[in-house]
């Protein structure tokens, strides 16, 4: 019972930071559409995240990570499937494989023509991607028991 009631609190804990920082890169691109200061923000911040850390190189890079971390966390759900693992590691993984095939399809097909916080979202998104991944290591270590969790 103890280990259930830590996986539902480590799950909603981590849902709720992403959310919040999801929740606030929206409203800053919202904002930007109004607000001709945070217009101003994030096209100088634009400039700033495009020159340095989202150039085309580093972005081919960062899909190779998330294909790389895509193929590990499906390995790890088939084999959490396979040798009937513990369920909370099962559904952890297939929803971290998930939210990266999400991201991955994000930052290919979008681009910053699309929204004004790009960038924001790119940050926002690898955040959440690191996020999943977190929980899916802290399920991993502490979870190992399959008969323990029924959640």
């Amino acid at each position: 019972m103890k280990k259930n009631l830590a996986s539902i609190v480590i799950n909603t804990m981590f849902w709720l930071i992403q959310m919040a920082i999801l929740g606030g890169v929206i409203i800053l691109e919202d904002l930007a559409g109004k607000k001709m200061g945070v217009l101003r923000h994030v096209i100088r911040r634009e400039n700033i995240y495009a020159s340095t850390y989202f150039t085309p190189g580093l972005m081919r890079i960062y899909i190779g990570i998330l294909v790389v971390l895509g193929i590990f966390s499906l390995l790890l759900s088939v084999y959490s499937i396979d040798k009937r693992k513990n369920k909370v590691i099962k559904r952890w993984s297939i929803t971290t494989a998930v939210v990266n095939l999400g991201a991955l399809i994000y930052i290919v097909y979008m681009n910053s023509q699309d929204l004004k916080a790009y960038h924001y979202f790119l940050i926002v998104t690898f955040a959440i991607v690191g996020i999943h991944y977190i929980r899916l290591l802290i399920g991993i270590t502490t979870l190992k028991n399959p008969s323990s969790c029924s959640k």
